[in-house]
């Protein structure tokens, strides 16, 4: 466990993962109602920033929290999350882009665009995922919902559109936001 562990009287240890999944789904899916479900998600992100690993402690009562948050990812569930959960440096890429992308969703639905906010969370669904397993993330297999997220580029933030250039690399990155542009489509 790393040292930058906080220890507030009341804890809870969540999966970080087990937060994402269901945050990035609710604004794909009901963007009006993820506000609680992101900001919770922040929170989380917050303390994996800060302590280091995915599987973190945060205060008990941390709202939009799901109640499933405090179980362990599929890819840990049959023995819990392994001892030494520091953060990979394979890691470091995806996470970098769920978190700036995060903090977009919040300022995308607070701003009231929803169309942008349904564009990003699908772009960000399938994220989670590769935290536990970053070797089989492809850039190529993301380009799909890179052009997704791409259809409301103008609306992300200078970091969100950087991280997410460099997740699948300045060149396919170039190709999708060109192809975006010339065939532009409706959610």
């Amino acid at each position: 466990m790393s040292d930058q562990t906080p220890k507030w009287a009341n804890s809870t240890k969540v999966d970080s993962v087990r937060v994402m999944e269901p945050a990035f789904q609710s604004c794909r899916t009901s963007p009006r109602d993820a506000a609680s479900e992101v900001q919770g998600l922040i929170a989380v992100l917050d303390e994996v920033q800060r302590q280091g690993v995915l599987v973190v402690d945060v205060p008990a009562g941390v709202p939009g929290l799901p109640r499933d948050s405090a179980e362990f990812s599929p890819a840990t569930a049959d023995t819990g999350p392994p001892e030494d959960v520091t953060l990979h440096p394979g890691y470091a890429r995806v996470l970098a882009v769920i978190d700036a992308a995060t903090r977009d969703l919040a300022r995308l639905i607070a701003a009231g665009e929803l169309e942008a906010v349904r564009r990003l969370g699908y772009a960000l669904h399938v994220l989670p995922q590769f935290l536990w397993a970053p070797d089989e993330f492809s850039p190529e297999d993301y380009a799909f919902c890179l052009g997704v997220a791409a259809g409301s580029w103008e609306l992300l933030s200078e970091r969100t559109r950087d991280e997410l250039r460099a997740l699948v690399g300045s060149k396919l990155a170039d190709a999708v936001l060109e192809h975006v542009r010339r065939n532009p489509r409706p959610w």
